[in-house]
């Protein structure tokens, strides 16, 4: 098992997009990833998405979010021994679970920092973007309160949960876009499968900033 990791994750190092190491201070944005309990959430600062993001149209006077994905009845409770054999033994409606913040997004966090190119996080930022499924005007569809008080909110996503996209799976395929190196998105089963990946393999700063 430990052997066909070590192979995945060559394999996605080889295949890995372009931008995930930025080669100048000027083509270089910095996101979060942190484990929370058994999920990741990808960290961004809010003037990463535009003033009508289906994003900002929750929270717009954050400073910046960060943003989880997981199964509609186990990600918002307690997940229980029933919630996770469902969840995984066919497809299940899903939720992304976006926590508004008040300081600078980096600043003071726990988790793993990674540089990528501006592309890169363009490109990152359409893809959570696609997730939430539209209600009226474009806006989210709010699937209860969130998990870290009135400042934090569950809504209505896609694609479904399932056994082959896992929470992880789903936030390393986000960060792949990105191209952040987290080699074969399908081998993070586990959340610090996926910040260990970043630790060893990624980028923390910006090339020429101190």
């Amino acid at each position: 098992m430990i052997g066909l990791c070590v192979l995945a994750s060559a394999l996605g190092a080889m295949l890995a997009p372009p931008g995930a190491r930025p080669d100048s201070p000027g083509d270089c944005e910095l996101i979060g990833v942190q484990r929370v309990m058994l999920h990741t959430e990808i960290v961004l600062p809010a003037d990463a998405f535009d003033p009508d993001s289906p994003v900002r149209a929750l929270f717009p006077e954050a400073n910046g979010y960060a943003i989880g994905w997981g199964d509609r009845r186990a990600y918002p409770g307690a997940l229980t021994a029933g919630q996770a054999v469902t969840a995984l033994v066919w497809p299940t409606p899903s939720v992304l679970h976006v926590h508004a913040l008040d300081h600078p997004p980096l600043e003071g966090r726990q988790g793993v920092t990674v540089a990528v190119s501006r592309q890169g996080l363009e490109a990152l930022v359409r893809e959570i973007e696609a997730a939430f499924v539209p209600g009226e005007a474009g806006r989210p569809i709010h699937a209860g309160r969130g998990k870290r008080g009135p400042r934090s909110v569950f809504a209505q996503a896609r694609p479904s949960y399932h056994l082959l996209r896992t929470c992880n799976v789903w936030t390393g395929a986000r960060l792949r876009a990105a191209g952040a190196p987290v080699g074969v998105p399908a081998v993070h089963l586990l959340p610090w499968t996926l910040t260990g990946e970043l630790n060893v393999r990624g980028q923390a700063g910006c090339p020429g900033r101190p």
